[in-house]
């Protein structure tokens, strides 16, 4: 740290890291934190380090009181201060806790038995500066870019309402450290000090230190200018500024992330390299490894457990690195484009200073296959899209819904060039008017009197803006509503927007192939595999579609296959068949199948949600206390009709009504205002088959034998139809049955569905299809 005096006036400024940052505001106490992270692991006593850790020394706050800053108490307080920011909500929701950080450290300290201190002693200095400086650097950058318009900043001191300028400089302080040197990874314990020893093992250099560094110190430099010499920060209309504040912070967070990825790689090769240094890596390993995979987790669900399970527990040694370490390695770097940055910017891992590692990083490829189809363009960005889903529901599930509403209005992961937010957002697609072109758009917008239905939907419950329902329905309106009336219509625009400019010839066949791609993109995602077997990863409509086979006897049984939607299997057909007839412009063909396959699959998956929420809902129990249906399923059952009661309104009103009346007003009602499913999942059931499906292959299509057929599994004489009929005398003699109590076990015989209701707990349900 130097202080000094501006030339020709009494400024005084303040320079940290050899000059690498500049700043006229004292920041030097949260720069000395870095002293503390030092005396962890240079004492020789180690009640000490806990002392450096629990009691701190050289970081005294500037407040009146001189209240000790300590690195504990980052994560102490990190549950308040931090609460609905993104990163630290992912990481609490993964550990378990709000204080993860302050955990995983007290754990190394108390309950490691077979450890020298010495080892411990670097595990928690490495942890405090991967846990919990890391985790407020990104809380301070969260600030900056809130500040940034509303131009006030509040914390415990300062509260200087400058537009986020002093938090620009606590971030520089906090990152850099005190006593830290140009591109030196002896100097310093800080973040940037981690860096320069990633930059030493995989040699990322830019101009004399490492480019994560660099890079993040010119990103700073840039928020500071913006908010210093514009006036973007005084006038909240700017959305412009604010949008590049946000940027910059995002990604130096990408940025900071690729030291974690560089320490835990080389730590794991020195454990199964080295014999005499297994015991202190697998510390670091461990260590690392928490302070990184919560971030994967938003990626991909099973590549985290793989992880874990290898990575988390170092004194189980059954588990703890039982993977090969490429195997452990390869699987770290598929998340690499997720996480924000690619395998040059990770860099090749340097083994004693010569040679690389045998394991050969490749980012994902153009032309990836998604499930079974290889697009002909590339829609890698697009495809992403699935990561928003996956990650808002984490976030909703520990009550974030501001960063979820933050992802679903602005987006977070899928890429576009267009998009002034630099991000494709699921807000964005409900307003497109892409819906509009498909033969559902039109009236769905009649319907509910314009074309931002679907949103309209999801903000009210990002909003938590419908009375007597609960945050995990709120949660499922969230999701479902994105895929089954945001993600469904917009597909569906896509698809005939393709076969309309194939009929007008006025638009080339490379475009015409991009717009095709692009909804195979939006309906599957890029967490699906090709051939794999009930894959928990997807959130589009596909992984909806496997979902849902099970229940109703759609799964493919073919090795390799299995678990997948027989629906899925049409509906990718149809798109691989489609992708060739663009390339021949063979237009009447491309419009057959639009209408007589993917459109008619693409239906069946929504009315299969639809027959079976309506189901579940009838039976669903009110709250003991409350008296309110919090179940998800009644939730379910809202969105599933709303995407649904506008074409059924189409063909018949009453069964509109029904649909209404049954599955979307009871949303949010007690127990003394009525029950979901009042008429019972009978007379849903009796008017699709009826009415509602009949009409439906008259207009689009719709082949009831798409759906699949309900078998009741306890009774061996069952009986099975493959007809789409539906006797009257059958309905009227189990309507009472249907809306009746769960206890009474009994079956019902409806042509396509056979059902059962097995117990008060739940129900079993097996169904078969006739293809």
């Amino acid at each position: 740290m130097i202080v000094s005096t501006a030339a020709g006036t009494d400024t005084t400024l303040y320079k940290f890291g050899d000059g690498l940052w500049t700043t006229e505001i004292d920041v030097t106490d949260r720069a000395a934190l870095s002293r503390d992270i030092f005396g962890i692991w240079s004492t020789n006593q180690f009640s000490d380090s806990l002392a450096f850790y629990e009691k701190g020394k050289y970081s005294i706050k500037h407040d009146a009181q001189k209240t000790q800053r300590t690195i504990a108490s980052l994560s102490i307080e990190a549950p308040n201060k931090m609460k609905s920011e993104y990163m630290f909500s992912i990481y609490a929701r993964a550990h378990g806790i709000g204080t993860y950080a302050d955990d995983i450290i007290r754990e190394l300290f108390s309950g490691k038995k077979y450890y020298e201190d010495r080892y411990i002693q670097l595990a928690v200095a490495r942890g405090s500066i991967a846990l919990h400086v890391w985790m407020f650097v990104a809380h301070l950058l969260y600030e900056v870019a809130d500040s940034c318009g509303s131009n006030l900043v509040a914390r415990d001191v300062d509260q200087s309402g400058d537009g986020g300028l002093h938090a620009v400089d606590e971030v520089a302080a906090f990152y850099i450290g005190d006593n830290q040197k140009i591109g030196d990874h002896e100097s310093g314990e800080s973040l940037y000090n981690l860096a320069e020893k990633g930059r030493q093992y995989f040699g990322t250099t830019k101009e004399g230190q490492a480019k994560v560094n660099y890079q993040v110190i010119t990103l700073l430099r840039q928020m500071k200018d913006i908010i210093k010499y514009s006036d973007g920060c005084k006038s909240s209309n700017n959305i412009s500024t604010k949008n590049d504040i946000m940027t910059n912070a995002d990604q130096i967070l990408k940025l900071m992330t690729i030291p974690l990825v560089q320490m835990l790689i080389h730590n794991m090769y020195e454990y199964v390299a080295f014999e005499s240094k297994a015991k202190k890596s697998e510390l670091l390993i461990e260590t690392f490894a928490k302070a990184l995979l919560p971030q994967i987790s938003t990626c991909s669900p099973s590549t985290y457990e793989f992880l874990v399970s290898n990575l988390y527990d170092a004194e189980d040694e059954q588990n703890f690195m039982s993977s090969n370490f490429n195997d452990i390695v390869a699987a770290l770097q598929k998340m690499y484009k997720c996480l924000g940055f690619t395998c040059a910017e990770v860099g090749s891992y340097i083994l004693h200073g010569t040679a690389e590692a045998e394991t050969e990083c490749n980012d994902m490829q153009p032309g990836k296959h998604i499930v079974t189809y290889a697009p002909k363009s590339d829609i890698r960005d697009h495809s992403l899209i699935d990561l928003d889903i996956l990650q808002m529901k984490m976030l909703m599930e520990v009550d974030a819904f501001d960063a979820a509403k933050h992802i679903f209005i602005y987006g977070r992961n899928s890429f576009s060039k267009y998009s002034s937010f630099f991000y494709r957002s699921i807000f964005n697609i409900g307003s497109s008017s892409v819906s509009s072109n498909s033969p559902f758009g039109p009236i769905f917008e009649d319907y509910y009197e314009g074309p931002d239905y679907g949103n309209q939907i999801a903000m009210r419950a990002l909003n938590k803006k419908i009375g007597g329902v609960m945050d995990n329905q709120m949660r499922a309106i969230v999701i479902e509503s994105s895929n089954f009336i945001i993600f469904f219509g917009y597909i569906l625009g896509l698809i005939w927007d393709v076969v309309r400019d194939c009929q007008s010839h006025k638009t080339s066949v490379s475009s015409m192939e991009h717009t095709w791609d692009r909804a195979v993109a939006f309906y599957a995602g890029s967490l699906e595999n090709k051939g794999s077997e009930n894959n928990q990863d997807g959130q589009l409509l596909y992984h909806a579609a496997n979902r849902l086979c099970p229940n109703f006897g759609t799964c493919n049984s073919e090795e390799g296959r299995k678990g997948n939607s027989l629906l899925n299997d049409k509906i990718m057909a149809g798109f691989l068949e489609g992708r060739d007839l663009i390339g021949t412009e063979d237009c009447v063909g491309l419009d057959r199948i639009a209408r007589k396959t993917i459109l008619p699959a693409m239906l069946a998956v929504l009315i299969q949600a639809t027959l079976a929420a309506a189901f579940y809902a009838t039976n669903a129990p009110s709250n003991s206390s409350s008296g309110l249906y919090t179940e998800n399923v009644v939730a379910e059952a809202y969105v599933y009709a709303s995407a649904l009661v506008p074409l059924v309104h189409q063909v018949d009103r009453n069964s509109a009504d029904l649909l209404v009346r049954n599955m979307i007003e009871p949303l949010g009602i007690t127990e003394e205002e009525g029950e979901p499913m009042p008429d019972g999942y009978v007379a849903i059931f009796s008017a699709f088959e009826k009415v509602i499906l009949s009409e439906f292959e008259t207009l689009w299509g719709m082949d009831c034998n798409l759906i699949g057929t309900f078998v009741d599994v306890y009774r061996d004489d069952s009986p099975e139809s493959s007809m789409c009929s539906l006797s009257s005398s059958v309905v009227e003699g189990n309507k009472a049955m249907a809306t009746s109590n769960a206890k009474n076990d009994a079956s019902i015989n409806k042509g396509c569905y056979a059902i059962v209701i097995v117990s008060a707990v739940g129900f079993a349900l097996s169904f078969s299809v006739v293809w």
